[in-house]
């Protein structure tokens, strides 16, 4: 059964950027129930196959998770338990909450991750190049962190949030 009820999660539709789903940290949660993995699966797959994504986490349709989808594949309590090398690898992102604005992110191109598959099973795997990067945005995510935070630079983080109010005409109060 897929909750369609859920939408992507659109952030400046409150002004107060300190107290949104997208800036908020899922704590780890209990993945024993097969129901429950699935129900999760399934509502990340159909809004991510909705708008066309690469991947999508939970908290972007309100789902109070610790899980996402990256490149087909749904992660839960994922983490990253090892990086390889420098966070030097510079990437355009892109972001199904922040539509029509890309960025410039400082990734790891190599991680070794774990997580809870959808058969229950604990994985631990590395992850290079474009699954990382993925893998890594997505995690963000759940973290609470939201895309320009890793921008490779302030001024590119100020680009990023001027072109992004620009394009859907959004005021902020001060």
């Amino acid at each position: 059964m897929i909750n369609n009820k859920l939408i992507i999660y659109n952030p400046f539709k409150k002004n107060d950027l300190n107290n949104i789903i997208l800036k908020t940290k899922q704590e780890e949660k209990d993945y024993s129930s097969q129901k429950k993995r699935y129900l999760v699966a399934e509502n990340l797959k159909y809004f991510s196959d909705l708008h066309d994504g690469v991947g999508l986490a939970s908290n972007q349709i309100n789902l109070n998770e610790r899980a996402f989808l990256s490149n087909k594949v749904t992660y839960f309590n994922p983490k990253i338990i090892d990086f390889f090398g420098e966070r030097d690898h510079y990437f355009t992102e892109g972001c199904l909450s922040f539509l029509g604005v890309n960025i410039n992110t400082a990734r790891f191109q190599k991680i070794k991750i774990s997580y809870t598959s959808i058969n229950g099973e604990t994985i631990i795997k590395n992850l290079e190049d474009f699954d990382a990067i993925v893998f890594q945005h997505e995690l963000d995510h759940v973290d609470g962190l939201i895309m320009p935070v890793r921008a490779k630079s302030k001024l590119t983080e100020k680009r990023f949030w001027d072109k992004y109010k620009k394009t859907h005409k959004i005021h902020f109060k001060k």
